[in-house]
């Protein structure tokens, strides 16, 4: 999925006035054009570089069916105790408010915000007929006499539909990743990176590259200049997981440009620090303590949070007068929650790996430092011990204190570098394609 308000440098400066349209559109009243729509599809190919190796087809929809078509694409993949649950665990430690539901959220920041979208369950393309277009788009699509935005868009979206036929593993991580945050932010940055520095080549002529830095603070810059609509209100894992994977996936495309999709990063600190590429880390599971939990208590959910979910938490949940400095996520090594409903309440028990002493202190003291907008947040009366041996801090609410150290010990710990690593970790399957090397 695409961002429609992508800053791409271009008429930036313009205000927002409204263009009757262009001259060459790909969308008419009656769907997409056919001849247009398979001159982009084999400009992309070429540009890309990959095999097409099944057609891809593409429907116009209205942007009020945009929420339908993609809650039923979530459906399709968690039930609804699933997301209910894994709202309840984002409540839990800190990273969801109380209230908004994650995907009425998501849905409707969808609406506003998509052009097009590939959908991996259908293999279909959609396209929005009525989205909204930023002006400098419609400028640019004036001078150029073609519809450049949705060649853009569309383009993004069918390199989607070649990644997911030739790499599989990634584009249907979906299935596996219910409980793998900071992996899936990983691997949405490597497709998402892709595709947009790729996209970029699609028109004719081809939009030049931008600067990665200037690409990501330009897109920074628009995260925080919303004042209105949807994404301007979303809850701040929404609105900065939204600009994550195209910000910073970008800049790994510009510089592993093919080679990305290959070897792809499997965290998050491996796509934000370009020195810690193939930085290993510790994969950690505490599903063999879920036994260990009092009688009172039931199991919720499981899952790690990651740098770019720490820096989100520490920076929203943080005093307005004292904002965390990155020290605060940078050193990450590894973490894993769990929480649980004990007599109705919420109760967690966060494990976080660090790289050195240093490291985990400066994160207990910024995770000290938002412990009572925590409680605020999640309802808790008291707020979590923090509990630092040497490069580790154990985060505990009450109602799991006794448990705590059990539960921990019976973690299982492995050190990982690659996708491959992680899939053999957590004991899932690669799939892979014929004629293509599995990442």
């Amino acid at each position: 999925m695409i961002r429609a308000a992508r800053a791409w440098r271009v008429a930036a400066a313009l205000g927002a006035l409204a263009l009757a349209g262009c001259a060459t559109s790909l969308v008419s009243d009656t769907g997409v054009q056919p001849t247009e729509y398979q001159r982009l599809v084999a400009r992309t190919v070429a540009v890309r570089g990959l095999p097409l190796r099944e057609p891809v087809p593409a429907r116009v929809i209205d942007q009020a069916q945009v929420p339908a078509v993609l809650r039923t694409t979530l459906e399709a993949g968690l039930s609804p105790e699933e997301i209910a649950a894994y709202q309840d665990a984002l409540v839990a430690v800190g990273l969801w408010p109380e209230g908004p539901g994650i995907v009425d959220e998501y849905l409707s920041v969808a609406k506003e915000e998509v052009i097009g979208f590939y959908v991996p369950q259908d293999r279909v393309l959609y396209i929005v007929r009525d989205a909204n277009i930023p002006f400098w788009g419609k400028v640019l699509s004036l001078f150029a006499r073609h519809d450049t935005v949705r060649e853009i868009v569309i383009g993004h979206e069918l390199i989607h539909a070649l990644q997911h036929q030739n790499f599989p593993d990634l584009v249907e991580h979906d299935r596996f990743l219910k409980d793998q945050d900071d992996l899936g932010s990983a691997l949405e940055a490597t497709i998402e990176g892709d595709a947009t520095f790729f996209s970029l080549e699609v028109p004719d002529p081809p939009i030049p590259p931008s600067d990665p830095t200037a690409f990501r603070e330009d897109m920074e810059r628009d995260a925080r200049g919303r004042s209105e609509g949807a994404l301007a209100g979303a809850p701040a894992l929404l609105r900065e997981g939204l600009y994550f994977p195209y910000a910073w996936g970008y800049a790994l495309s510009f510089g592993e440009h093919g080679a990305l999709l290959f070897d792809p990063p499997v965290s998050t600190e491996q796509v934000m620090h370009p020195e810690r590429r193939h930085e290993p880390f510790v994969a950690l599971d505490l599903g063999a303590g879920r036994s260990l939990l009092p009688a009172e208590c039931k199991f919720v959910h499981e899952n790690g949070v990651g740098e770019f979910g720490l820096s989100v938490l520490l920076k929203d949940l943080a005093p307005r007068e004292m904002p965390p400095d990155r020290s605060a996520w940078e050193g990450w090594n590894g973490d894993r929650y769990l929480v649980a409903r004990c007599d109705g309440h919420r109760e967690f028990l966060w494990l976080t790996l660090w790289d050195s002493e240093r490291d985990a202190s400066e994160f207990e003291a910024a995770y000290w430092n938002v412990t009572g907008s925590l409680c605020a947040r999640a309802g808790y009366p008291v707020p979590p011990s923090l509990t630092r041996r040497g490069s580790e801090v154990l985060v505990v609410t009450p109602g799991l204190a006794k448990v705590a150290d059990a539960i921990v010990s019976k973690a299982r710990r492995g050190r990982v570098s690659t996708l491959r690593e992680v899939l053999e970790f957590y004991g899932e399957p690669i799939i892979g394609t014929p004629g293509t090397n599995a990442p």
